[in-house]
């Protein structure tokens, strides 16, 4: 038997397959999101205004998206929902990105600060529809920034737990927003 000559026993897994087996798996799962970041990102050079990632691409982190983001896009609704590891850098490159012609964001369950999403208003006149819930690290000091936004209509706090009693405060500072509160309660101004 070849395998007992070369000092392996019969049956035990020779442990340099098994390693080279975990780099293939590592450089398909890479090759699938640079496919799929790929074909999201070809049809953005165009005239697309819609953009739904979210679950197709959940391993989204900052750098991928401050790389798609480095130049100007007339996106009006883009979902993100559940990419985690977006935080700040890319909500920044975002703003920076499509600042007037930006609708709808939803950044539910991933990890923008209070910073990210002022920055955000404060870039976007035309935002209206901002979704973040689950957004565990927002506080108090991101929802003034939208009260005071112009065109905010529909703001999604749900199962965010660093806030006060801020979503009925924030209808009646804010009337033209319908606010959701952490138990999916809406409250209108």
């Amino acid at each position: 038997c070849s395998a007992s000559r070369r000092g392996y026993a019969t049956g035990v897994r020779d442990p340099r397959r098994s390693r080279e087996r975990t780099n293939e798996r590592t450089n398909e799962r890479e090759t699938s999101k640079g496919r799929a970041l790929r074909s999201s990102v070809e049809p953005l050079q165009g005239a697309r205004t819609h953009l739904f990632w979210g679950t197709q691409v959940s391993d989204l982190e900052d750098a991928d998206l401050v790389r798609i983001f480095a130049t100007p896009h007339r996106l009006r609704v883009l979902c993100l929902s559940r990419c985690r590891d977006l935080g700040d850098e890319a909500l920044a490159a975002l703003a920076e990105s499509c600042p007037s012609s930006l609708e709808r964001l939803e950044v539910d369950w991933c990890s923008p600060t209070d910073a990210g999403v002022q920055g955000v208003l404060d870039a976007s006149p035309r935002l209206a529809h901002l979704v973040v819930a689950g957004c565990k690290a927002l506080t108090d000091a991101s929802f003034e920034t939208a009260a005071a936004h112009a065109s905010l209509a529909y703001l999604d706090l749900t199962y965010i737990n660093n806030i006060s009693e801020c979503a009925e405060a924030l209808s009646r500072l804010a009337p033209n927003i319908v606010v959701v509160d952490y138990y999916n309660e809406k409250y209108f101004g």
